[in-house]
């Protein structure tokens, strides 16, 4: 007689219990426990003992005054951890969107229990923005080990505003190993009818193979700068010039590492013309307004190479205008 599956009867839930108290205008502390259950078929009381998991986070936080005449001027010391059983389940995403890359942990399984850790010192100046340092290790148990150290600043000097939001990251998963260099500045000097600017990112992603030495085909590179006119923030007519240029380079294929440097600089065939739709992230043109060329390239030497002859890359330029009533 035929078969017929029937998809049992599933519940997940989860309790969570939180608290935070101020000891002092300078000084706080914070702490929450959450409890999962989940269980796969209430029908059957098999494989019940992993239904239940703990999870727990707690951190504080305490500000130092550095003047006596400015009271908004401090600087602040905390951290904030977190541990969970490798079978806690939430129900909902409590981690931020860019968590899993900014950890490198796309191809990670990620079922033994997790230890995240994090420590900062930061400045505040009044009127003239803050700055923070932290640094920062994520564990899953014989799987992953990550150590990661931020810098993100937004301060005002005079006329001049600095944002900086930048990261390094070191992570090991078995016969795995990455580097993650991002960087995200921008420089602006306001004048009185216009600001004048200019902006940077930088992404340089490394995956090695460390039985095989080798770098693989996950790795890239790509720097994008970008020098701008536009209006001050006040301006009732809004306008904006802009150009830039994007540099990009990847391995095609797996790579040697620094022991197996040697003279294996090789040129794919190109250059070759590309529609790329990222193009029009800066500028606002039509599709055919765009041109580029691109060339690919393997690498060597454990790192993405110095160019030889035209770097991969791709030419942009473009302009916005605009008019508020």
């Amino acid at each position: 007689s035929p078969v017929r599956v029937l998809v049992p009867p599933r519940h997940k839930r989860m309790l969570a219990i939180g608290a935070d108290h101020r000891f002092s205008a300078r000084t706080k502390a914070w702490g929450e426990v959450a409890v999962s259950d989940e269980d796969r078929n209430t029908f059957s009381s098999v494989d019940d003992a992993d239904n239940t998991a703990l999870a727990v986070r707690a951190g504080a936080s305490h500000a130092i005054p550095i003047s006596r005449s400015d009271s908004t001027k401090q600087m602040v010391v905390g951290t904030d951890n977190e541990w969970r059983s490798k079978d806690f389940r939430v129900v909902e995403r409590y981690r931020t969107v860019e968590f899993d890359r900014d950890w490198n942990i796309a191809g990670v399984v990620q079922d033994g229990d997790q230890v995240l850790s994090t420590v900062s010192i930061g400045l505040l100046n009044g009127k003239q923005g803050k700055a923070d340092l932290s640094s920062s290790i994520f564990h899953i148990d014989q799987r992953y080990d990550g150590f990661r150290q931020a810098l993100r600043g937004n301060m005002r000097f005079g006329k001049f505003d600095a944002t900086l939001d930048g990261s390094l990251l070191n992570t090991s998963a078995g016969s795995s190993s990455s580097g993650f260099l991002r960087n995200k500045a921008v420089l602006a000097r306001r004048f009185n009818r216009f600001t004048l600017g200019v902006s940077d990112e930088l992404e340089r992603n490394l995956f090695r193979n460390d039985s095989l030495d080798a770098l693989t085909a996950g790795s890239y590179q790509y720097n994008d700068w970008e020098a701008f006119v536009q209006s001050p923030d006040s301006a009732k007519a809004k306008f904006r010039l802009s150009a830039g240029q994007r540099y990009m380079t990847r391995p095609s294929a797996t790579v040697p590492s620094p022991q197996h440097r040697g003279h294996q600089l090789q040129r794919q065939p190109g250059p070759r013309r590309e529609e790329d739709p990222e193009a029009r992230r800066h500028f606002h043109l039509p599709p055919t307004a765009h041109r580029g060329h691109r060339v690919d390239r393997p690498a060597c030497g454990g790192h993405l190479p110095r160019p030889l002859g035209p770097w991969p890359q791709r030419v942009e330029g473009g302009a916005e205008l605009g008019h508020v009533l």
